[in-house]
């Protein structure tokens, strides 16, 4: 059996509890620690969740200004294509009428040896659509002449 006196058992118990008492300090710091980071932890996440949200937001807003976007070039495209369409038009018909007036001009120019144009179209080897441009640019030129 062990014996111990009274003086260094009531010290051994008085140290063993301050001991413990510091253990328990130490330990509520610790969790008051935890509980402070935790509480740091959420705001930050609850921060970062508000962002995200945000962004979303802001890409569908941006999706949508491009749908905008997009229709709206797409309308300019089209308008662009009918304005050429209608431009190429007029343009072949003003053509047809200069090929017509030249032809017109050729036909009363003829002389019994035929024209001078197919006879050089005949001499180089042209096609007809070649000897077609070149009439037209020569009644264009007429045309020029006779107004000035």
């Amino acid at each position: 059996m062990i014996y111990f006196d009274k003086q260094s058992l009531l010290q051994r118990l008085q140290h063993m509890e301050e001991d413990n008492l510091f253990r328990i300090y130490l330990v509520k710091e610790e969790e008051q620690s935890l509980e402070l980071l935790k509480k740091q932890r959420h705001q930050k996440l609850t921060k970062k969740e508000k962002e995200i949200d945000d962004v979303l937001k802001n890409i569908a807003m941006l999706e949508q200004s491009k749908q905008v976007l997009l229709s709206k070039t797409q309308y300019l495209v089209q308008s662009m294509n009918m304005k050429e369409s209608k431009a190429q038009q007029k343009e072949k018909e003003e053509q047809k009428k200069q090929q017509e007036a030249l032809s017109k001009k050729s036909t009363q120019k003829e002389g019994q040896g035929g024209s001078v144009i197919r006879l050089l179209a005949e001499q180089t080897g042209s096609n007809q659509e070649d000897l077609n441009r070149f009439e037209a640019a020569v009644a264009n030129l007429l045309s020029i002449v006779e107004q000035k």
